[in-house]
């Protein structure tokens, strides 16, 4: 049995670094995805002096005095409705949000500060010169870095995008996963269960979290307890995808045949991992494909999945926002630890009134109960000592994969 921090370790030194390729996507089908290349600005943006309030564009040198001033209209100009004749000494013009300056002026009165009649408007005095103008580069300059090769594409990045007038962006290529599910007990959704059998959670559960961790499942396949069956489809599932998860057959019963099998048709790195729940882990190859056996009850998957395939994922990717590093909050109960492995507990991460990060222990410990998962939004660690944690301990907390604190 190894401890947590060798055998994520060992998983790096075996995983390649940002090994995908690029692949060309269109700019709505980007959300979620990991960007291949860095972006810069292409030009200023938004390009050009525009009305960031409606009002009446003036010369600054026009408003100079102590009294209000009258200018005569010169006309309208709308958002998008091409550039204004430019202002001479004494005119202004009535201009909208959005709309670019005319040449010549180089401020915008708010209308709340105007009042407009017989073709002239008078100005209260106040108004400083440049008020209310967006220069032509308020959001980017030219050649200014926007975005970096490894992050995330989120809604505001491809809003960023969009304006530099992007309509595809290079992406790097989906980790192809292929899931297997082991275990004679397990009946699919939907179907009728025999005695002693439940429905399988994981077929659905695992490849949701792989997916959501920014891999592609390419498929799911529910595997007798069989070596030689175990075998053939560990090795036809190595030939198709850049990563095989399993689940179950992991542990030491006369029916888990896994640690064996991976040693017998590839390379076995580790198996048995000081942590709970998901002590029995075991990660090799097959054909020079990662595999992770992870245990079958679905906590364990849960809690596996976030400690052991999530940085692989994060790793082959090149993105270390998929695989966020936890932060500290505050217990808010006591927690008493008697075993020398570190423990995942699920838990939910919440703020105080003050703000301070606040994590609530749920207080199930059955690495089966799936309910104490949907109400929980984190993982709380704790370290490999038998101890007791007093409320108001700080402890590290891990995000799950998609939750909101």
């Amino acid at each position: 049995m190894i401890d947590l921090a060798t055998a994520r370790a060992a998983i790096i030194a075996h995983v390649p670094l940002a090994a995908a390729s690029a692949e060309q996507v269109a700019l709505g089908d980007a959300l979620g995805r990991v960007l291949a290349g860095d972006l810069v600005a292409p030009r200023d943006i938004p390009g050009f002096a525009h009305a960031a309030m409606d009002g009446y564009a003036v010369r600054a040198v026009d408003l100079q005095g102590t009294a209000p001033i009258r200018l005569r209209l010169k006309g309208v100009l709308h958002a998008g409705a091409g550039l204004a004749p430019a202002l001479a000494a004494g005119e202004c013009l009535r201009i909208m949000t959005g709309a670019p300056l005319p040449p010549g002026a180089d401020t915008v009165v708010i209308r709340e500060n105007t009042h407009e009649a017989d073709g002239t408007v008078e100005i209260a005095v106040g108004t400083a010169p440049g008020a209310n103008v967006r220069a032509a580069d308020d959001d980017f300059a030219a050649g200014m870095q926007a975005l970096r090769a490894g992050e995330i594409a989120s809604a505001a990045a491809l809003g960023v995008m969009a304006s530099f007038g992007l309509s595809t962006v290079a992406v790097r290529r989906r980790p192809r996963v292929a899931v297997l599910v082991t275990g004679d007990e397990l009946a699919a959704p939907g179907t009728a269960l025999g005695v002693g059998q439940r429905h399988d959670s994981n077929g659905t559960l695992l490849p949701a979290l792989a997916a959501g961790a920014g891999a592609q499942v390419v498929s799911v396949e529910r595997v007798r307890d069989d070596a030689q069956v175990l075998s053939e489809a560990l090795q036809a599932a190595a030939a198709r995808a850049d990563f095989v998860l399993t689940t179950g057959g992991a542990s030491a019963g006369d029916a888990d045949y896994l640690p064996v099998v991976v040693a017998r048709i590839g390379e076995r790195v580790f198996w048995k991992v000081a942590m709970r729940p998901g002590m029995p882990a075991c990660f090799g190859r097959v054909g020079g494909v990662p595999v992770f056996g992870l245990p079958g009850n679905p906590v364990s998957v849960f809690a596996t999945f976030h400690a052991l395939v999530r940085p692989a994922l994060a790793r082959w990717l090149g993105a270390p926002g998929l695989d966020p590093a936890p932060v500290v909050a505050q217990l808010a109960q006591a927690v008493d630890k008697r075993h020398a492995r570190l423990e995942f507990r699920r838990a939910r991460l919440s703020a105080d009134a003050s703000g301070r990060l606040q994590v609530a222990i749920h207080p199930s410990t059955s690495s089966g109960a799936l309910r104490s998962v949907l109400a929980s939004n984190a993982l709380a660690e704790f370290a490999a000592e038998p101890r007791r944690w007093e409320a108001g301990e700080r402890v590290p907390v891990h995000m799950l994969a998609g939750a909101l604190p």
